[in-house]
């Protein structure tokens, strides 16, 4: 059954992800990947705006801490709950690179939840 824009909207504006993790190894619908750890890392709170034609965005700059070392390679993000339980993934046409002293800012915007 297909859902109409307003089903997806109310879909996406009830779904309690709002937590940035990065992963290293992708992950999948049947593992979880793997999350960086150490280092300065940490998960971001991610702050969305209204869901609209089936989709919404990040309402404010996600910023995370302050790498302590250099991180692996991210290959992928993902959205978690407050439980720690991951709702989506997308893994990443180019790997971002994050070394000692950098933060990984992603814009207002720059994340896109669309209902399929």
């Amino acid at each position: 059954m297909a859902k109409t824009n307003f089903g997806a909207n109310e879909a996406l504006d009830s779904a309690p992800a709002d937590r940035l993790a990065l992963f290293s190894a992708t992950p999948t619908e049947e593992s979880s990947g793997t999350e960086l750890v150490g280092n300065g890392y940490a998960r971001a709170v991610v702050t969305w705006a209204a869901a609209a034609g089936g989709q919404k965005a990040t309402s404010a700059e996600c910023v995370m801490e302050t790498a302590t070392a250099d991180w692996l390679p991210i290959v992928a993000v993902g959205l978690l709950d407050s439980e720690g339980n991951l709702h989506d993934y997308q893994p990443l046409s180019t790997h971002i690179t994050v070394l000692e002293g950098q933060h990984l800012k992603i814009p207002a915007g720059g994340l896109i939840l669309r209902q399929l």
